[in-house]
């Protein structure tokens, strides 16, 4: 498997708000530039999604790819450090899968 440990490594945030109310805060965040800006211009980081779910509007989708895992690590990290985790953990729930590109 090509990915795993040496890279790119792709990560799929998902993000499941309470309410209208905490998915306008969330963006509010989001759209801060302690927010996506801050993702995009860390070291590593080779792009960044946000897809909205059409099916359930207040579920929101980040799609990373990273250069290597290393890299995700240290920005994760970082989000928990400075509390940034638990401040959007507040608005609802977060699921975290962590992907390795494959040969198929």
């Amino acid at each position: 498997l090509m990915g795993i440990s040496t890279g790119p490594h792709y990560v799929t945030a998902t993000f499941t708000l309470k309410d209208e109310e905490k998915k306008a805060q969330f963006l509010t965040i989001l759209n801060s530039p302690d927010g996506i800006a801050k993702t995009r211009e860390w070291p590593g980081n080779e792009h960044i999604h946000i897809f909205v779910d059409q099916e359930n509007p207040l579920v929101v989708i980040i799609q990373q790819k990273w250069k290597q895992r290393s890299d995700h690590q240290k920005y994760y990290e970082h989000r928990v450090e400075t509390g940034m985790i638990d401040k959007i953990q507040e608005f609802g729930t977060l699921t975290v899968q962590h992907l390795g590109a494959t040969s198929y």
